[in-house]
């Protein structure tokens, strides 16, 4: 059975332009805030994320992330 197939314009959709501090906060209201809370205060088991730049390194940070949103 032949098909045919028609091309049509596809509408360009504008770049979106986003700054890696409005990723970080748009992420982090997706993926965290609901157990960290707001103010990254922590709740429940969920611990704070203030300071914690302080006492572990990025890697294992981004490590934990990939893996906590994957």
């Amino acid at each position: 059975m032949p098909w045919i197939l028609t091309m049509i314009a596809a509408k360009k959709r504008p770049d979106k332009v986003e700054t890696f501090a409005a990723a970080g906060e748009r992420l982090f209201a997706k993926n965290c805030m609901s157990c960290h809370g707001q103010n990254r205060e922590g709740a429940g088991n969920a611990p704070t994320l203030i300071g914690i730049e302080k006492s572990t390194p990025a890697a294992k940070l981004i490590r934990y992330c990939k893996r906590a949103a994957g």
